[in-house]
């Protein structure tokens, strides 16, 4: 009996310190801030550069306009 339950305590001590990893949480958390930043810019740059882009009609040129 006490072997089996030195095995359970030696088992839910591992998933302790399993559980209070917090170099791995730290990281997690920087990474998902660097995404959730990366996102936010690549939105702001979609908004600013959405005007950017102008259609020309091919049959009307910069030269027809000023004859009529």
């Amino acid at each position: 009996m006490t072997d089996i339950d030195e095995k359970y305590r030696e088992r839910w001590k591992d998933k302790r310190k399993k559980t209070y990893d917090w170099k791995r949480l730290v990281i997690m958390i920087l990474a998902l801030i660097a995404i959730l930043y990366a996102l936010n810019r690549l939105n702001k740059v979609g908004k600013t550069q959405e005007s950017g882009v102008e259609f020309v009609d091919p049959e009307s040129s910069p030269s027809q306009e000023g004859q009529q």
